[in-house]
This record gives structure tokens, C-alpha cells and sequence, in this order.
């Protein structure tokens, strides 16, 4: 294991949802408006892409039982006649639902986004309930304690993407990952790949410092 930025920090317990910081953790001095910058994740590994591919079929299924969920349950419960127009009407809604949560889940790009005071995982996939609201989270700066580039293999993970030992896996794949300590609700750590670690370690140096939270920097 390589790469070792920083250590501790205090507990962080912002809105993720803001687009800023509160100031009482440093940020209302001098902040330069810096561009975003987006990392793509390495190519997936073969076994991952074969484990993607049954996405689509997962949202199928969400899909089917959403549209059973509604026409047997929900809408008589509510009173309103389950005609054939209501099913139909009812039956399309999901459908474009699901196709636009597979295109956007198989054709957007995935990756990790540097903004001004936060960064972004953009993954497309099916919300965590027990860590996050949206599928693409987001992690302040100032909740970051601990950056590392490690060697080898990452560990296990569920299929799911979801919380084992403490960690996520957003995405990617190499001899290579990185792994950033943040405590947002609760220590969380997210293991992922770029081409180039180097780099984005070294932006991600940049964009913390401009936002005054380069603390685990020495700045």
C-alpha cells in the first residue's frame, strides 16, 4: 500500500444536498471559482461486466413489481377503477422508467467529478438506502480524512454495490485503486479506479486546498 494522505479530522455532518459547506468549517474566505474536472473510471473487469449486464434485468423486475405494486394494491386502495386505459397509461409510465434508468446506467459515462467544494461519483446506479438518496453521492471536502493509492486487490464486495466492512465500490478496475476515508453520516470509505491515480490525487490536492480544506495537506 502507496500513497498515504493525510490522516484524522472531525466528524462531519453537513447536507450533502447544498451545494456549499457551511462556513463554520473554514470556507468563507477566498475561494477561486475552479472548473470541473471529471475522472473517468478504468475499463471494468470482465467479471464486472458480465455482473453489469444483469442490470437491466434487475430493473425489469423493479419495474414489473412497481407496475404490480400500483394496479393490485395502490389504486384500489385509493379507489380508482383499474380499467384497461388506467393499466395501459400505468404500464407505459414504467416502462419508460426503466428504459430510461438502463440507458442511463449502460450509456453515461462513469466517473468521479472535482467541484469546487465537493466531488461527485457519477455511477448511475440504484440509490443505496442506507448510505445515500441519489445513485451518483456526493462527498464534501471538508469530510474527507485519509487518501491512499493501494496496490493489489481490493477487497470482496456484494453485488449490489452496497456497505461491506465499511466500504464502497464505485467502480472501475486495475492493479491499482484509490481509497478515500470520509466521515459524512459516518465513517465511510470508497475504494474506485482511474487511469491515472497520480493525477487525480494530485487535483484532488488542488481543489481541497482552494476550498479550505487542505488540512490532511498541511495547508
Amino acid at each position: 500500500m502507496r500513497g498515504n494522505y493525510g490522516k484524522g479530522g472531525a466528524v462531519c455532518k453537513q447536507v450533502i444536498e447544498q451545494e456549499t459547506v457551511p462556513c463554520s468549517i473554514g470556507h468563507c474566505g477566498v475561494m477561486m471559482i475552479k472548473k470541473a474536472k471529471f475522472f473517468l473510471f478504468s475499463e471494468e473487469s470482465k467479471c464486472k461486466k458480465l455482473i453489469n449486464k444483469g442490470i437491466a434485468f434487475i430493473y425489469i423486475v423493479l419495474g414489473i413489481n412497481a407496475y404490480l405494486l400500483l394496479t393490485l394494491i395502490v389504486l384500489p386502495a385509493l379507489r380508482i377503477p383499474v380499467t384497461m386505459p388506467v393499466k395501459l397509461v400505468f404500464g407505459i409510465i414504467v416502462a419508460v422508467a426503466v428504459i430510461v434508468a438502463t440507458y442511463r446506467y449502460y450509456e453515461l459515462p462513469k466517473g468521479v467529478t472535482l467541484y469546487n467544494d465537493y466531488m461527485q461519483f457519477d455511477v448511475h446506479g440504484v440509490p443505496d438506502s442506507r448510505h445515500r438518496e441519489k445513485s451518483n453521492p456526493k462527498v464534501p471536502y471538508a469530510c474527507i480524512q485519509k487518501i491512499q493509492i493501494c496496490k493489489g486487490k481490493r477487497p470482496p464486495k456484494s453485488i449490489f454495490n452496497s456497505k461491506d466492512d465499511g466500504w464502497f465500490d464505485m467502480g472501475g478496475s486495475g492493479v491499482r485503486y484509490i481509497r478515500i476515508t470520509a466521515e459524512i453520516y459516518e465513517e465511510e470509505i470508497f475504494v474506485f479506479y482511474v487511469d491515472d491515480p497520480e493525477a487525480f490525487v494530485e487535483a484532488l490536492r488542488d481543489y481541497m486546498i482552494n476550498a479550505g480544506a487542505g488540512k490532511i495537506w498541511g495547508a
